[in-house]
């Protein structure tokens, strides 16, 4: 068996077509996790190294074929693309390592498309390349000097994604942390705050916030979703971002991220403690609502507070 993986073998022109349509797929796939990873997915724990990891893998695996390792190549990429979907699915469902995202981009899609088009695409082929094999159906071998050009092709292609040149950076990037003076006034405020804000700091945690939002206030670094701590919202409007995210969405970030069932998945208490603490920390919330703990009693599934103008731009 292990002969057989490291053995060269170019089985006929239907088995390599096949092949090589699902090396570009794969490739597509592997690429569009490395740019994710440059454009925000790097800080995500454990979820964002394997983005990365996910186009090193693929990188490696479309290089197998290329050298004719074509069993290598079949259980390699579908020892990637296969737990690729199953965790894309898990994200979108009921979390990965504690991450969840909300719904399919376009990127995600396409990732999706190219890994299913992959799979199906290395099953056909492995199975012509079978039978080309057992039939003694099998071609030359192509000189390693011939396939040199296509081996520098993919190396450069795949290396320029996985070391992130020209992807540009993630919209997060672009949006400043508030002031030195403002961010000392924001860490004192969260640190002295009453019960509700303290809740609501435990929930933003709790609920993986801190893996797409960035306040700086408590070190939270996510970068695929809008800071938090710049919100000139207060705490009724930011109650109406969580619960109703597409709404009124932030240009140039992914409307679809934002899960939509916070209102399902939080009491009302507890979407009103999150929204005091986001508050607390971007200086909207109402000093007397802070000191009394004003909107702090309250249960129930149902969101239970006033509604503003809604951006989509926490949880």
């Amino acid at each position: 068996m292990r002969t057989l993986l490291l053995k060269p073998c170019r089985p006929g022109p239907l088995a390599v077509g096949l092949l090589a349509a699902a090396a570009i797929a794969v490739g597509l796939a592997g690429f569009e996790h490395a740019r994710l990873f440059h454009r925000g997915y790097e800080h995500v724990e454990i979820v964002g190294p394997l983005f990365i990891l996910n186009a090193i893998g693929s990188a490696v695996v479309i290089m197998m074929l290329v050298l004719e390792r074509v069993w290598l190549f079949v259980l390699g990429a579908l020892s990637i693309v296969v737990p690729s979907l199953v965790s894309i699915y898990i994200s979108h469902t009921v979390g990965f390592f504690g991450f969840r995202e909300g719904g399919y981009d376009h990127t995600v899609t396409l990732i999706v498309v190219a890994e299913l088009a992959a799979t199906a695409l290395m099953l056909l082929g492995a199975v012509a390349a079978f039978h080309a094999v057992s039939h003694q159906l099998v071609p030359a071998r192509t000189s390693l000097a011939a396939r040199m050009p296509l081996a520098a092709l993919v190396a450069a292609v795949m290396g320029t994604a996985i070391a992130g040149v020209g992807v540009g950076e993630a919209q997060a990037e672009r949006e400043p942390p508030p002031p030195d003076a403002e961010l000392a006034d924001a860490r004192q405020r969260v640190a002295v705050s009453g019960a509700q804000v303290r809740a609501g700091r435990a929930i933003f945690a709790d609920e993986g916030c801190d893996r797409c939002h960035a306040i700086a206030a408590i070190d939270a670094r996510g970068r695929l979703g809008p800071r938090l701590d710049t919100l000139d919202e207060d705490a009724d409007e930011i109650v109406e971002s969580i619960v109703e995210p597409r709404e009124d969405t932030v240009d140039d970030y992914p409307a679809e991220l934002m899960p939509t069932d916070y209102a399902e998945r939080l009491a009302g208490s507890e979407l009103r403690a999150l929204a005091a603490f986001i508050a607390t920390a971007s200086g909207t919330a109402d000093e007397a609502d802070e000191d009394s703990g004003k909107g702090g009693e309250g249960s129930g599934r149902d969101g239970g507070s006033g509604r503003g103008r809604g951006r989509g731009d926490d949880g």
